[in-house]
């Protein structure tokens, strides 16, 4: 069996859980990579998953190291609900989506701050 792979580029910059913003800019961003992702995902066709998905966020910052992984949870959690949003997986809860700690790769001047949503249907019926 084969595994099917969808690989979103999104435009959005990141949420890092460090930032102190106010709300309603943190609310705002939320909304719009959620919004972003719901689109991608309808735009490539991507069919309900009935089974279990893992999904991985990637970060390829422009220059230096980029944040620690782990601050990239809200932001994981914004894809993943968007996800949700367009039907993807039906629910959000660990026993349908297999979430990876976001991986942060090298700097690429080229990549202008890039996030990358992986998608994988792992095809095994939910327990």
């Amino acid at each position: 069996m084969t595994q099917r792979l969808w690989r979103i580029k999104l435009t959005s910059d990141y949420i890092n859980a460090n930032h102190r913003t106010h709300w309603m800019a943190k609310a705002r961003a939320t909304k719009h990579l959620r919004d972003e992702v719901h689109i991608h995902c309808r735009a490539l066709k991507i069919p309900d998953l009935t089974g279990r998905c893992m999904v991985q966020l990637e970060y390829i910052p422009k220059v230096g190291n980029g944040p620690d992984p782990d601050n990239l949870w809200p932001t994981d959690k914004a894809c993943i609900d968007g996800l949700q949003a367009a039907g993807v997986p039906t629910h959000d809860r660990q026993q349908d989506v297999t979430r990876n700690v976001p991986h942060v790769a090298k700097a690429d001047r080229r990549a202008l701050h890039q996030l990358i949503l992986t998608i994988t249907d792992l095809g095994v019926p939910n327990a």
